[in-house]
């Protein structure tokens, strides 16, 4: 699932990857990229010529590649504890690695499981309107 939030007159609002061509750009906030498919990360990378880390890019545990920048862009690899104590005792506790780029003043997400904090600002976001 995608997520494009934009900003019009201080007020969020949430389309989805279909509606992509009818926004404008200067509009976008954030692009929540959720378990993407293949042809969705190309068709957003193409778009907005930014570069996704790969899987191995994503989950290196050394602290020199979580953090890149050039020219036109800042990446940062992060790493969110995903407890599931309280849900299901049986689940053991591990790490999702979720990719940050911000290039042209969009927030580009990358991940691939459901997160409380992204939900949690995803509620947020939309009830300022």
């Amino acid at each position: 699932m995608i997520n494009i939030y934009t900003k019009y007159n201080n007020a969020f609002f949430v389309k989805q990857m279909g509606e992509l061509g009818d926004i404008d750009a200067s509009s976008i906030v954030w692009i929540d990229l959720l378990n993407p498919s293949n042809d969705e990360l190309i068709k957003i990378s193409d778009k907005f010529s930014v570069e996704f880390p790969t899987h191995q890019e994503r989950e290196s545990i050394e602290t020199s590649s979580r953090y890149w920048e050039d020219s036109d862009s800042i990446s940062i690899n992060a790493m969110f504890f995903v407890s599931f104590f309280f849900a299901d005792k049986e689940k053991e506790s591990c790490n999702e690695s979720v990719a940050f780029i911000l290039k042209d003043n969009i927030l580009f997400t990358l991940r691939y499981r459901e997160l409380k904090s992204f939900s949690e600002m995803h509620k947020s976001l939309l009830k300022t309107n």
